[in-house]
């Protein structure tokens, strides 16, 4: 493989990053907004139920785009955990 496509792979690999990024900054300020919606509620911040439902679709999905579960659940497992923590403090 020459430099110059492995210089380009690189490039692109950065970009995602960078966008996988602003997806997740999206994604963490639409978790404050539920946490702001759940407020004067019975709805609490855990919600297993709902939980569960994403971890099964994602899974769905992965398997679907030849991604190992356990990525899946390993990121999305953090990214939940960070969610629940932010939205405690609105």
């Amino acid at each position: 493989m020459s430099e110059e496509i492995l210089d380009q792979l690189r490039i692109k690999i950065n970009k995602i990053d960078a966008q996988i990024l602003f997806l997740l900054a999206d994604r963490m300020e639409c978790s404050v907004a539920v946490a702001k919606a759940k407020k004067g509620t019975t709805k609490k911040v855990f919600d297993p139920e709902r939980e569960e439902l994403l971890f099964q679709d994602l899974l769905d999905q992965a398997a679907k785009l030849n991604i190992p579960p356990e990525l899946v659940r390993r990121i999305w497992g953090n990214i939940i955990l960070a969610s629940r923590r932010r939205q405690r403090h609105v």
